[in-house]
């Protein structure tokens, strides 16, 4: 026998039209999508995001900390009357991560090669998209880490975000490429007049810029899924 699903209380409606006017503002200011918004909350389908803006669904614990984690916001702020979820099993002391800034396009390290900062990472192919925390720019793209050289600060799997829009400094992780060859991660060091690309494990050397080396972008962010 199919039960049918309760009605929302008042105060399980008011939390839904807060979520949803945090939302549409947040969708404003970066474009995400819904279905973008449900990878970066860690569900399969859309619809998920929909029934719960719309009030199809209530707030529970999980829901409410991932939304209030994407939109950058308190629990509070969606769901005022936190004893309601407490009830539930939410946990008051449960605080927001870092909002969600948008989500970038994941490059291959032979598409990061020919690069440049002109390019439009859209433009360079279709790929997929990642979600990030850090600032999104127009150009600012994802890579993601291969090989152990810059173990075990970035192991490989970890998604760095890359700004093409930044003017480089000593100590700065970068994407370097040369000529229109693949792509590669090191931190950039002076040795004297000579700049030098390091990276952290030690089992590898640090080299000179290339020749005709150029620097694609500065590494502004590093995101690891452990599970």
């Amino acid at each position: 026998m199919v039960t049918a699903r309760r009605p929302l209380t008042a105060e399980q409606v008011e939390a839904a039209e807060r979520l949803r006017g945090l939302w549409d503002k947040h969708r404003r200011a970066t474009g995400m999508s819904q279905e973008q918004a449900a990878l970066a909350l860690g569900w399969s389908q859309q619809s998920a995001v929909s029934q719960y803006l719309n009030g199809k669904i209530p707030l529970n614990i999980e829901a409410t900390a991932k939304f209030a984690r994407l939109l950058g916001v308190t629990v509070a702020d969606i769901f005022p009357s936190a004893g309601k979820l407490v009830t539930e099993g939410l946990d008051q002391n449960v605080s927001a991560g870092p909002a969600i800034r948008g989500t970038v396009p994941l490059l291959s390290w032979v598409q990061a090669g020919p690069f440049t900062s002109a390019d439009d990472p859209c433009d360079v192919a279709e790929c997929d998209r990642v979600a990030t925390t850090a600032p999104v720019r127009q150009r600012t793209f994802a890579l993601r880490v291969e090989n152990t050289s810059m173990s075990p600060d970035f192991p490989p799997g970890t998604v760095l975000i890359v700004e093409p829009d930044l003017d480089p400094r000593v100590g700065d992780y970068v994407i370097v490429a040369n000529g229109a060859a693949e792509a590669t991660f090191k931190q950039l060091v002076r040795d004297g007049d000579d700049w030098m690309l390091r990276p952290i494990n030690p089992q590898f050397p640090v080299k000179p810029m290339p020749e005709h080396g150029r620097i694609v972008g500065v590494v502004v962010a590093a995101e690891r899924k452990l599970r």
